[in-house]
Formats: C-alpha cells, sequence, structure tokens
C-alpha cells in the first residue's frame, strides 16, 4: 500500500511508465502503492504487466483480492476491490464480489467487470500472473440466511447483525466480525449496490426507534385488533427463537387464522410480521400456482422468523400440502441427488409458518399440525380503527426494534424453555382430559417463550395476571380446536363453502338465510340463530363444490344431528330482488332448518 506522501511522485512518474524499458526506472514509492512482483504492477494508475517488451497496462485500475467467502455448499467467492484505496484520499474505490467461475478465464473475468462499467484488456496469462501476484487474503463465511445464524450467535438483518443486545454494523466489505470468526453481509450498499433490489432484504432491515417498545406495540395491537391478536403474538415471539423450541421439541406448530372476509385476519399477521423490519409479503397459494421447490426456496430465505401463506384452501395440490405438512417437522422440498450415493437434497425449512385461509381445514393430520385462531368478528369500533391507523403509521418507519429487544432475552429463553414448556404441557393436561396431546404440545410450545418473559416481567402483555389469563385462554382454544375434528368432511366442506359465496355475494341475508333474535328474560338477544333455505342454498354450493358435492339429503342430514342444530320451522324470507329497503315483500312460510348462529359461528367460524 502507498503512504500518502508517496502518492505524488508515484502519479508523476507513472506518466511516463508505458514508455520506459528499464524496470530500474520504477521508484521504490511506485512499487509500495500497490502490489510488486517481478512481472506484475499494481499502482494507483492501474494494473500493469511486465512483457520482453515493455510494462503493458491491462487496466486502467488496480485490482486486489481483499477477502475470501465460503458458503455452505462449499462454493467460493471473493471481494474485489476495484480502483483506488481510500486512504490515498483519491477515487473512492468498487467493492464487487465475483464468484471462481468470474476467474476462470480473462474473458469471464472481462465480462463480470463490464457488468459495473471497468474494461480489462489481459488475456489469461496476464489474468493468472495477477492472481498469483496476490497477497493472502481473509477468509470469510457468507451468511445465507438472514434471521438467527448459529454460527456467528447473531440475528442477521439484512444491514446490520444484532449479537448478546449489541448492534454489529458491517464495514465498507460487507463484514462484520462475531468471536474469532469473520461473516460477509451480502446485502450491504457497497457490494450489491443497495437492498431495496431485493424485496426480502428490504423490508428485513434493522431501524433504530428508541420511541417505541414491545409494551407500547402491543397495546395498540390489542387496541385493534382485541384478544384475536393475543395467541399470533405469543406465536411471534416463539418464531424468534424457534430454534430452541425445534431443537427441544423437533417440530414446530403451524399457526393457522381463519377468518371471513373483513375479519382482519391479514392485518393482525401483517402487523406481527412488521416486528422483522417493515410488513413481510404474504405468499398466495390461490390457484396452486408455486411448485413444493419454489415454496421451499422461498421458506429457506430467513431463520427465526415467520414465513405468511395467504388464501390456504382444501383443494391445494398434494404435493403441496404434503410439503406443508412436513414443515411441521422442519422438513422441506426433497429430491434425489445426482450423485451415485443415493444421498437426498433437501431445503430445510427454519422459519415459523402462518396460513391464514377462509376454509376450515379438512385435512385431519394436517389439522392436528395447526395452532387455529378463528377471526370472525368483522364490525369495527372507532377506537379499533383508530389503534390500526396509528400502527399502520408506525411500521412506516420499521419496527425491528421490537425484535432486537425480545433478542436481549435469549439467554434466558435458552435456560428456562424446557422447564415452562413442561409446566404447561402438565397445565393443560390436568385441565383437559381425553384431547390429543400433539394439541396439547403444539399450544405448550408456542406459549413457553412469552410465559417466561412474563414471569421475567420483561414484557407485559395486559394489566392483568396474565400467566393465569392466558392459560385459560389457550385450554378453552384446544378444546374448540378438537371438538372441530368431531365435525364430518361433509360439514366442514359445507360450510366452507357457504361462507366463501356469502363473502362473494353469491348467497344473501334475508334472501338465502336470515338472522333471527331471541327473547329472554325480558330482554331482545340479536342475532342468535340462523334460518336456513337449504334448498336455496344447496344449487349454488353444488356447482361450487363440483364433483365433490354431497346429496342435499346428506348434508340435511349432518346438520340436523349437529349440536347447533335447534329446530325445524317455516320462516319468511325477502322476495328475490327485494333488498333491505324501507318497503319488503316478504315470500310464504318456508321451511327452513334453524340453527345456534352463536355456536355455530364459535365453533365453525361462519359470519354473516
Amino acid at each position: 500500500m502507498a503512504d500518502k506522501n508517496s502518492t505524488n511522485i508515484a502519479k508523476a512518474i507513472f506518466d511516463s511508465l508505458t514508455d520506459t524499458e528499464n524496470e530500474d526506472e520504477i521508484s521504490e514509492e511506485i512499487k509500495r502503492c500497490y502490489i510488486h512482483t517481478d512481472n506484475v504492477l499494481m499502482s494507483n494508475e492501474g494494473t500493469f504487466i511486465k512483457t520482453k517488451y515493455d510494462w503493458y497496462r491491462v487496466a486502467q485500475f488496480p485490482f486486489i483480492i481483499r477477502h475470501t467467502i465460503y458458503d455452505s455448499k462449499d462454493e467460493v467467492f471473493r471481494i474485489v476491490q476495484i480502483g483506488n484505496d481510500k486512504d490515498l484520499e483519491l477515487d473512492e474505490p468498487l467493492y464487487i464480489k465475483l464468484s471462481n467461475k468470474d476467474f476462470s478465464s480473462a474473458a469471464k473475468f472481462r465480462s463480470a467487470l463490464y457488468k459495473k462499467k471497468r474494461m480489462f484488456k489481459g488475456k489469461d496469462e496476464a489474468l493468472n500472473e495477477i492472481l498469483e501476484a496476490m497477497p493472502a487474503d481473509d477468509d470469510s463465511i457468507y451468511v445465507e440466511k438472514l434471521g438467527w445464524n448459529n454460527d456467528a450467535h447473531a440475528y442477521f438483518f439484512s444491514n446490520v447483525a444484532i449479537k448478546d443486545g449489541e448492534v454489529l454494523k458491517p464495514d465498507e466489505f460487507g463484514l462484520v466480525k462475531s468471536g474469532d470468526k469473520s461473516f460477509f453481509m451480502p446485502y450491504v450498499d457497497s457490494i450489491t449496490g443497495g437492498i431495496a433490489k431485493d424485496d426480502v432484504a428490504d423490508s428485513f432491515q434493522y431501524f433504530e426507534n428508541s420511541e417505541m417498545t414491545f409494551n407500547k406495540w402491543f397495546q395498540l395491537l390489542l387496541d385493534a385488533h382485541k384478544h384475536y391478536c393475543i395467541l399470533p403474538t405469543c406465536f411471534m415471539i416463539a418464531s424468534i427463537f424457534r430454534d430452541i423450541l425445534f431443537d427441544e421439541l423437533k417440530f414446530m406448530p403451524i399457526l393457522y387464522v381463519k377468518g371471513v372476509r373483513g375479519s382482519g385476519k391479514s392485518s393482525i399477521i401483517r402487523n406481527l410480521t412488521a416486528v422483522f423490519g417493515k410488513p413481510q409479503k404474504e405468499v398466495s397459494l390461490k390457484g396452486n400456482q408455486n411448485t413444493p421447490k419454489s415454496m421451499a426456496r422461498m421458506l429457506n430465505q430467513k431463520s427465526n422468523s415467520m414465513v405468511w401463506l395467504d388464501e390456504y384452501h382444501n383443494d391445494i395440490v398434494g404435493n403441496v400440502q404434503g410439503m406443508l405438512q412436513s414443515m411441521y417437522d422442519g422438513a422441506g422440498y426433497q429430491k434425489a441427488s445426482f450423485s451415485n450415493d443415493n444421498k437426498v437434497d433437501s431445503v430445510d425449512v427454519q422459519s415459523s409458518l402462518v396460513l391464514t385461509s377462509n376454509y376450515l381445514p379438512e385435512n385431519e393430520i394436517f389439522f392436528t399440525r395447526t395452532i387455529l385462531v378463528q377471526a370472525n368478528e368483522t364490525s369495527k369500533t372507532p377506537q379499533q380503527r383508530e389503534a390500526f391507523k396509528k400502527l399502520i403509521e408506525i411500521e412506516r418507519g420499521g419496527l425491528s426494534c421490537i425484535c432486537a429487544e425480545l433478542l436481549k432475552y435469549r439467554k434466558l429463553i435458552e435456560e428456562r424453555f424446557k422447564g415452562m414448556y413442561d409446566t404447561l404441557f402438565e397445565y393443560f393436561f390436568n385441565r383437559l382430559p381425553g384431547i390429543d396431546t400433539r394439541f396439547l404440545d403444539n399450544m405448550a410450545g408456542i406459549l413457553a417463550p412469552a410465559m417466561i418473559l412474563l414471569d421475567e416481567k420483561k414484557i407485559r402483555m395486559v394489566n392483568l395476571d396474565f400467566m393465569e389469563e392466558l392459560g385459560l385462554m389457550a385450554a378453552k382454544n384446544i378444546q374448540e380446536q378438537f371438538n372441530l375434528l368431531e365435525e364430518t368432511n361433509v360439514t366442514l366442506e359445507f360450510w366452507n363453502i357457504i361462507q366463501v359465496l356469502y363473502d362473494r355475494g353469491t348467497i344473501k341475508k334475508g334472501q338465502d338465510l336470515k338472522l333471527l333474535n331471541d327473547t329472554r328474560d325480558g330482554k331482545t338477544l340479536y342475532d342468535e340463530f340462523v334460518a336456513l333455505r337449504l334448498g336455496r342454498l344447496y344449487v349454488p354450493y353444488a356447482k361450487e363444490a363440483g364433483n365433490r358435492a354431497k346429496s342435499q339429503q346428506e348434508i340435511s342430514e349432518e346438520i340436523i344431528h349437529s349440536e347447533y342444530f335447534v329446530c325445524k320451522k317455516d320462516v319468511r324470507y325477502l322476495s328475490e330482488g327485494d333488498d333491505l329497503g324501507d318497503k319488503r315483500s316478504w315470500t310464504n312460510p318456508t321451511s327452513s332448518i334453524i340453527l345456534n348462529y352463536q355456536e355455530l359461528k364459535k365453533k365453525l367460524g361462519v359470519s354473516f
């Protein structure tokens, strides 16, 4: 490297360097500018190769390999400095990341540089001589996933790493030190030209915000979404420490949020994913357009985070359904290797999976691997709307400070997880006799991290005794989800389709079904029952269900023998084409099935 005093001397002599054949005329100051061997000289004026005739400039710039980076597949990358050293107070250097293939020939090297608007005129021999002249460089580990990195024992956002509550900022090469190892962060500006080019990295950034804390944020979340957000928030906390949970239990439950249109199910998840930077983008399952391979790659981009798949449906193709089911055990896409040793190439999933849907899942095996949250309230108070508006405003500035706040307690979670999990499992086991223990395992696992933080008073979620409050809420949730297993696939599918048809406007309240009030103890209870014109409902249902449609008689028998069936009686409905205007025309009394609407809504999540 040149010192500042030699810069002017080196520059002056290099003005005539290419006209001299005498190597002795090259001053010692020039030799110190960059690298010098018998045949290679790199200085602020460029890169030179000594031929038998003269010094030949192969590039207008010097370049030097600064770091060698290795990834988990033993592929090698190198950070190359193009241009002057910033210590010389000349032009700022450019740092680029090149693969081994880029160095395999002068043509490929030239092509790689050309993309950065730099020219290289040398041939293969010149490139080889330059590479041989390079001094030894530092080795680094490539950060392949955002989120938790076990080698660094740190949590990587796209722009910084968080370790033991400390923010580690990358240097100009995109490197951070953790212990005695160096880690290369691929999204830093100096290497890639800006993290905004990658949607995942752009949303998964660390933003400083000293004003916002978990407690303040959760109060807004609770004001906006009421109790529907509590279990999902516990799931988010568990996701930040997913590796601890998975190492102990060997599984990670799937959060399944079911809700009708306008219930806020997507808003809840979007608000929760904002704690990893900005609200994360969902992946749509509609239309079966994603393959297991492409989905597994998306799910493999982050560790100890949340991946959101939207619009789950029961007609999802079998291989995708199987992959989603296997994610409970941490497995992703698998395929046979091209090697001769019968190995299988796999993409493991290291983040938590969240599904949102209008449907209840009909696959029993898959359903037992989920934590079900049913959001079925579509009416929002002015206070809820105001709180939600505030959430959106603070999300614009990024909320990764909340994730960083929770990460400070990782050691505490490691130490206490097993004990808290055992306590919670016993709590549920004693209160819920006869329940499939997988449901108890699932709930105890995702609650344990939040319970530890509450017990240690590191966070606060409500003013009440939340340990008991949360336990009772979770036990009730387990019981209700387990009860759904008693429902036949016929019943689930029918109500799933009816809800979707209602949300589309194909089925209308007042004409096809009707909410009825009840009077008890002199008080009017609104919308206690729902009357069904099954004959009218069956036609759009059968069209939507296609060859999966059951007979009207079979559906009628299932409904009549359900626990929410009340009676059969004649009910008058609005006439065809008559909306809920002032002047109403009514049908003649029509035979109808009367159901307990409040029980139906609570159990199956329907909302009319």
